[in-house]
């Protein structure tokens, strides 16, 4: 598929078209809008090359509303720092956000596919990562 088929193909609204990884393990990750204070910090819990779902604790207050630019930057673990990955930032857009007392979960998917070198980096890293 050429990079123009792959980027037509990509609308973003049905991420599930994209393979899914589940984590063995996870990625720590903070999020934010750019444009308003507040830093949330949670664990993606599943990727594709289309979008990821952050699970974060319930605690989590930032000002994120669905269809905004969300900005994600993979946290220090020993697993990212190792892949040099550390402080990588990804640009998403909110397609889900739900809040109740067990957990906040973040749905979003990517401004652009991410490109198989990547995904595969972060898919080795939630089957390694500690």
């Amino acid at each position: 598929m050429t990079k123009e088929e792959d980027e037509r193909l990509y609308d973003g609204d049905n991420r599930r078209e994209w393979p899914r990884y589940k984590a063995d393990r996870v990625i720590p990750v903070m999020f934010q809008n750019p444009r308003h204070p507040g830093i949330g910090a949670g664990l993606i819990s599943d990727l594709s090359s289309g979008g990821l779902r952050i699970v974060a604790p319930p605690t989590v207050i930032t000002q994120l509303r669905w269809g905004e630019v969300v900005s994600i930057t993979l946290s220090y673990s020993e697993g990212t720092r190792e892949a040099r990955v550390e402080g990588l930032e990804l640009s998403a857009v909110v397609v889900e956000i739900t809040s109740n007392a067990s957990a906040f979960t973040l749905r979003c998917r990517f401004l652009k596919p991410l490109s198989p070198g990547w995904v595969k980096i972060l898919e080795s890293l939630m089957l390694e990562a500690a």
